[in-house]
């Protein structure tokens, strides 16, 4: 509503400064035809009422146009920021179709690779066989959760938590580290870290 007060505001003092032009356009004809004073206050005042009651509905107009694009714009910012908490939420479901079928939706958003994933949590989440490949999953927690055959191939694990989560035939290719990335066993990611003995447990290091 604030848009509309506003656009009326401005078309008010549009009006204004035409009333004034007008006025000494008025005035300056009345004395090139030698009219008197009341002629030319009765010429303004007809002239101005005409001018101005066409200006003022589409002043109103116009504010209450803007109102209602401004509050459908806000509807549909509403609207979407309910369906991405959403998603998020049923990704970290334990029904693997929930969480798969919201990791498909969230890239289809575009959600998956910006920061949207940052710091959010998937504790238990069933996520067996997911397509997180280049997912933005900074911060993010995956405490206890299924990540069994899933493509984390290019995606940003900085300070990601996976304490205690399932990695075995995950794809890890690509993907980037910090020290604080947090690995299945507990322990904080380090350069040459082996990362095999989580994905393939029959590796010599499982």
């Amino acid at each position: 509503m604030s848009t509309v007060f506003l656009g009326v505001a401005l078309g008010g003092i549009l009006l204004l400064g035409f009333s004034l032009v007008f006025a000494v356009l008025s005035w300056r004809r009345s004395e090139r035809v030698g009219e008197g004073k009341h002629s030319w206050w009765a010429n303004w005042q007809q002239g101005m009422s005409t001018e101005m009651s066409g200006a003022l509905v589409a002043t109103i107009v116009f504010g209450l146009a803007i109102g209602y694009l401004e509050d459908r714009n806000t509807k549909d910012e509403l609207q979407r920021e309910h369906i991405r908490a959403q998603l998020i939420y049923d990704m970290g479901s334990l029904d693997n179709a929930e969480a798969l079928h919201a990791v498909e939706r969230l890239r289809a958003q575009g959600w998956l690779t910006n920061r949207t994933l940052k710091d959010k949590q998937f504790v238990g989440a069933n996520l067996r066989g997911a397509n997180l490949a280049s997912a933005y999953l900074r911060g993010a927690w995956f405490v206890n959760a299924d990540l069994q055959g899933a493509d984390l191939s290019g995606a940003n694990l900085m300070g990601t938590i996976f304490t205690g989560a399932d990695l075995t035939g995950a794809r890890l290719d690509g993907a980037t580290y910090d020290e604080k990335t947090v690995l299945p066993d507990g322990t904080a990611w380090s350069p040459g870290a082996d990362l095999e003995r989580f994905t393939d447990p029959g590796s010599p290091a499982g």
